[in-house]
Parts: C-alpha cells; sequence; structure tokens
C-alpha cells in the first residue's frame, strides 16, 4: 500500500513535452489559441502548411451549395455524374460539411474561452468570441433552419433547438452585450493609480511610448525610484528637501544654467573656502 501512495500520479500522468493547463494561462496563451481557431472557422483558412486543405473546406462548405446556388460561382466538374449539390441532388456529406464548419467546428473552441473567461474574469474576449461564433452560425441558421443556440454548450444529453426567430432575437441581444463591452475598455483603459497623469497625454502610440520613456528619465532617477508610484506624500516631501543640505544658503544664490558660479562653489569646497 504505501508503494502505491508514494507514486506522484500527477507528475507520472504529465507530458513533459506538452504545455500544461498552467503554462497555458500565462500571457493569455490557452484563450487566445482558442480565439484564433474560432477566426479560422468563420470562413475556413489556413497556411502554406496546410495546402488545400482549407481551399477544400470552403469549396465543400460553401462553394459547392450556397455560393452556387445564388448564381455567384459556376462549376467546371460534374460530381457523382451530376448527382450533387449543384444540380440539387444534395450529398450527405457535403451537406455535414457545411454545418461542421459553421456551427460544430466552433463549439468547443468557444466553450474553452467560456470558461476560461469565467475563470478569470477576462469577459472582454468571451466579448469577442461571441461576437465570433454568430459571424459563423448566423450562416448554419439562415441554412438549416432552428439550430441549438440560447442551450448550446450546457452539460446536458439533450440540447434543445431555437426556433429561427428566438435564435436571431438571442444573437442580436448577445451581439449587442459583446459590443457593450469591448466598447467598454476605452473608458476602463486608465483606472489605475496613475489615470491623472495618463490623462493629460492624447491616446496615441506616439504619445504613450514618450510618456513610458520619460519616466525617470532624469538626475533624480536613483532617489526618485526609491518612491513609490501614486505615494504623494513622498513626493512633496521629496520637492521640499530639493537643497535642504549643508551648502543650501551657497547653493541657492547659483542661478540654474550658471556654470561659472558653479565651478566657483566646486573649487572653494575643494579647497575649503566655506
Amino acid at each position: 500500500m504505501a508503494l502505491f501512495t508514494a507514486c506522484d500520479f500527477e507528475e507520472i500522468n504529465t507530458n513533459p513535452f506538452e504545455m500544461t493547463n498552467e503554462m497555458g494561462i500565462r500571457d493569455g496563451v490557452a484563450i487566445g489559441g482558442a480565439v484564433t481557431a474560432m477566426q479560422r472557422a468563420v470562413v475556413p483558412v489556413g497556411t502554406q502548411a496546410d495546402d488545400t486543405e482549407a481551399i477544400n473546406q470552403y469549396q465543400v462548405a460553401y462553394n459547392l451549395s450556397a455560393d452556387s446556388w445564388c448564381g455567384f460561382f459556376g462549376q467546371n466538374n460534374n460530381w457523382y455524374s451530376g448527382s450533387n449539390n449543384t444540380t440539387y441532388y444534395l450529398q450527405d456529406a457535403w451537406v455535414a460539411a457545411t454545418y461542421k464548419n459553421s456551427y460544430t467546428e466552433l463549439l468547443s473552441s468557444w466553450k474553452e474561452i467560456r470558461q476560461e473567461s469565467e475563470k478569470t474574469g477576462s469577459m472582454e474576449v468571451f466579448a469577442l468570441a461571441q461576437i465570433l461564433k454568430i459571424s459563423a452560425w448566423h450562416k448554419t441558421l439562415e441554412t438549416f433552419g432552428p439550430i441549438p443556440y440560447t442551450h448550446a454548450g450546457e452539460p446536458a444529453l439533450v440540447i434543445p433547438f431555437d426556433s429561427e426567430k428566438d435564435a436571431f432575437n438571442a444573437m442580436f441581444a448577445d451581439l449587442t452585450a459583446a459590443i457593450g463591452r469591448i466598447a467598454a475598455l476605452e473608458k476602463d483603459t486608465h483606472t489605475h493609480a496613475n489615470k491623472a497623469l495618463l490623462d493629460t497625454y492624447d491616446q496615441t502610440n506616439e504619445d504613450l511610448k514618450d510618456a513610458v520613456a520619460k519616466k525617470h528619465s532624469h538626475a533624480n532617477k536613483t532617489e526618485l525610484d526609491k518612491i513609490a508610484e501614486g505615494d504623494k506624500a513622498k513626493w512633496d516631501a521629496a520637492a521640499a528637501k530639493a537643497h535642504e543640505h549643508a551648502n543650501k544658503t551657497e547653493l541657492d544664490k547659483i542661478a540654474e544654467g550658471d556654470k561659472a558660479n558653479l565651478d566657483a562653489v566646486v573649487a572653494a569646497l575643494t579647497v575649503g573656502t566655506f
């Protein structure tokens, strides 16, 4: 019994060559990957490494059905001896490809983003996922009619279908909420200790870069770095004590930039004439 309890099952069952869930949370990698997957599913796209896979997905799911039926495209092939979607003889595999690409392909990524957003409080990311989901699912709704929408992703054996009317109303409500959440980010941008300072800058990249570049870039950097940001009392005290030292009287006689007088003071300090 002691032999079994001594085993670290978590370590044994963790692949050292793969990213763990904890690693995926860092810098938003886990959610970011799911967002990218949803973006690529709204309209099938790929990279050179995917070869013609993305092209084939789009052709079967959309080009050989809706694109052809609306007269936007014509085909130069005669699949299945003419018994195919372009002649209104629907092929089950092609119909399934439309549903898969416009609906199920996004579902798992959307669920993952929703769960992670609820854990981390990153609801603006979920708002983006809502917009991406609706960008694809409205095509499913317009193609197949009623779909699972308001209860999609729930842990249940049977998910009810929503009528087209209910699904569209829910989509508009979700879009309104998502856009509102993302728009609120602009207002939330400067809700931190340095809000008053940063609000003095115009919100452009160049102005913000300038603000960051100038942070403590002055002669008193060492001393000012000791002062906690936002501690006004310490800043005021630092300013008040600017010339509180043994030579205050003499130094106060020197105008800023008066090099000759400054050199004279330094010389006097050196020979001890004060």
